[in-house]
């Protein structure tokens, strides 16, 4: 009898096993999509129903944490000065829509459903949601408004391709498998553990840089098609990373160029390093330039002193 009771349970499981694995394979399948413009194959884990969800109820509510939060830290002499932020704002704001509408107008993009003015250090997100934040500093950094209308279009190239959801869904898939492989192959006490994340790590940054690449080149066609200016974009990434009207920092940025492409760096990079993406982005200006093809495998090209 105990045999029988361990064969039906072994069979069960067998059964079991099999529709999991056939469901999976299924669900993979349906997953697969082609990423417009660079022709990418990859998998988009994430059903649209799957994100709204994730927005309205994890997202929305940690935001209104964070927005509480915030109230219960204003005094009555900060006021003023929140009052005078939220002008300048307002502002930033309109400038904003401004060169979204204008990148929209010309391309199959979507304006965002969200867009944010935060504090922080220069930079830009797209996040699920179909939302945009962008950090307040990155106007101070960037006075030309065609810079910014590169850097917008970027974070519109990652909403239209749904690059965020397509992050959190392989995200998770690769910290998943990964960590149930790895455990089996290395082991599970803290320290294997700690390596086994940096393993996973790495593949993550690695398909970052893919997406980020990705969003440069959709993004630099939109821009272009709006009509800013071509050389616009590697400024931009030039006036992130340093100051133009500091002689020492420009000294840096030619030696930085001078050197190439760091590969210890592009490792633990979530984005293709600073000389890398200047070389593809004044490439692509010289492409667009030329009226020649706009191609996303650039060839190898080395930057100049």
């Amino acid at each position: 009898n105990n045999n029988q009771e361990n064969q039906e349970k072994k069979k069960n499981f067998i059964i079991f096993f099999t529709l999991f694995l056939l469901l999976l394979i299924l669900y993979l399948f349906l997953s697969i999509d082609i990423v417009p413009c660079s022709g990418r194959i990859r998998l988009l884990l994430l059903p649209n129903f799957i994100e709204n969800f994730i927005v309205k109820n994890i997202i929305n509510y940690s935001d209104k944490q964070e927005i509480e939060e915030e109230l219960n830290l204003f005094t009555k002499e900060k006021l003023p000065n929140n009052e005078q932020e939220k002008e300048i704002i307002a502002n930033y704001l309109e400038i904003v829509n401004l060169i979204i509408n204008r990148i929209c107008l010309e391309t199959d993009f979507e304006i965002p459903s969200i867009i944010e003015i935060e504090k922080g250090e220069p930079n830009a997100f797209a996040i699920i949601g179909n939302t945009l934040i962008i950090n307040i500093e990155l106007f101070e950094k960037l006075d030309d408004i065609d810079c910014l209308a590169f850097i917008i279009s970027h974070e519109l190239a990652h909403l239209y391709c749904k690059h965020p959801s397509e992050l959190l869904g392989v995200g998770t898939l690769i910290s998943g498998i990964g960590s149930f492989i790895l455990s089996a192959l290395i082991g599970d006490t803290a320290g294997e553990f700690i390596i086994s994340n940096q393993i996973i790590n790495l593949f993550e940054l690695n398909f970052s840089r893919t997406i980020e690449r990705e969003a440069d080149y959709i993004g630099f066609l939109a821009f272009v098609n709006a009509g800013f200016n071509p050389h616009a974009a590697a400024k931009a990434i030039e006036s992130i990373h340093f100051d133009i009207n500091n002689p020492q920092e420009q000294e840096n940025k030619k030696i930085i160029e001078r050197e190439g492409k760091n590969h210890i760096e592009t490792l633990f990079s979530s984005h293709p390093t600073y000389p890398e993406r200047v070389v593809y982005l004044r490439e692509w200006a010289k492409q667009f330039l030329n009226h020649e093809q706009i191609t996303f495998d650039y060839p190898a090209v080395e930057i100049q002193q």
